[in-house]
């Protein structure tokens, strides 16, 4: 008697959306980038300016944070301004860390802004 394949489940971690989060901080450069972000909005060159990188090779950085939503843009005038979209870097934290027990204690996979529980102790 012949068995059937069982279907493959994918272990409860797995989000496809996660992979371009996970891509985007994956490279020290993109991190950087992130930080200087968080203080506040720059265009392309002042980013430049931070590196010792070629635009070319920042505006390929910046279009990986874009992919994975961590940063948003605008044109002005003739700048390209970016700014860190913390709420999507906050959701994505989140949405991964959430799911280990040791995690939601901290506040991870609660809704964005929302104040963590306090971590519970067993004897």
């Amino acid at each position: 008697m012949r068995e059937t394949a069982r279907p493959v489940t994918r272990p409860p971690t797995h989000d496809p959306e996660l992979g371009p989060f996970f891509k985007a901080l994956s490279d020290h450069t993109r991190r950087e980038i992130l930080a200087l972000l968080e203080r506040r909005e720059r265009n392309v060159t002042e980013i430049v300016r931070r590196f010792n990188l070629t635009q070319p090779t920042i505006s390929r950085h910046l279009q990986v944070l874009r992919e994975a939503r961590l940063v948003r843009c605008e044109r002005r005038g003739q700048h390209m301004v970016y700014r860190l979209d913390p709420d999507t870097l906050a959701t994505a934290a989140s949405s991964f860390f959430g799911r280990f027990s040791r995690c939601r204690g901290l506040g991870f996979g609660s809704p964005p802004g929302a104040l963590p529980s306090p971590p519970e102790f067993t004897s």
